[in-house]
């Protein structure tokens, strides 16, 4: 967010008033800083959100942009996907690969080719690679997971920003402002 008087970036400030109640408000670093000639007083963190909403309520995307943002969000979830697809296989051959590992480790074991302390060592790293794997191909399922509802949430903010933004957590809305505007005055 930037001053509409000089340009100046606008800072987030929260102040205690006299009887202890705490005021958050945006002011001009220019004007703190005295680096410029800007003169515009601080203005309350409500103030300039009500603005914000007022914008985002004067905005609507044209229903054949919508379709266009939603084609590209999903060539790039496909693309997601894949990749999440080949992870999900290579965490799971390697799983397979250690399960047998471990298997064929414990019959040299039984048959008496590897002494004990070579087994106790042997097993405790496989152990930690199964582990690795398993939690490799969790993170597999669960991405595929968080980009779905990524995808769903933003198709949701693009097609009707009046309504998602007021009601959107603040480090949603500030990801609303950076995905559609470079500057707000």
């Amino acid at each position: 967010i930037y001053c509409s008087a000089c340009e100046g970036r606008l800072v987030f400030s929260r102040n205690r008033g006299r009887r202890g109640d705490s005021y958050d408000y945006y002011f001009c670093v220019k004007n703190k800083t005295r680096t410029g000639n800007c003169r515009r007083r601080a203005v309350r963190v409500e103030r300039n959100e009500a603005g914000i909403a007022r914008l985002y309520a004067s905005i609507q995307l044209p229903a054949e942009l919508t379709a266009e943002i939603q084609v590209a969000v999903h060539e790039e979830l496909a693309a997601q996907r894949r990749e999440a697809a080949r992870d999900l296989a290579r965490a799971s051959s390697d799983k397979h690969r250690i399960q047998d590992q471990r298997e064929k480790l414990l019959q040299a074991h039984y048959a008496g080719a590897v002494p004990q302390d070579l087994l106790a060592s042997e097993m405790k790293r496989l152990t930690r690679e199964l582990a690795t794997a398993d939690s490799l191909i969790a993170a597999a399922r669960m991405s595929r997971a968080d980009v779905e509802e990524t995808l769903r949430r933003a198709l949701v903010a693009a097609s009707h920003c009046a309504s998602a933004y007021p009601g959107a957590p603040p480090t949603i809305r500030r990801q609303i402002n950076r995905g559609f505007f470079e500057r707000l005055y």
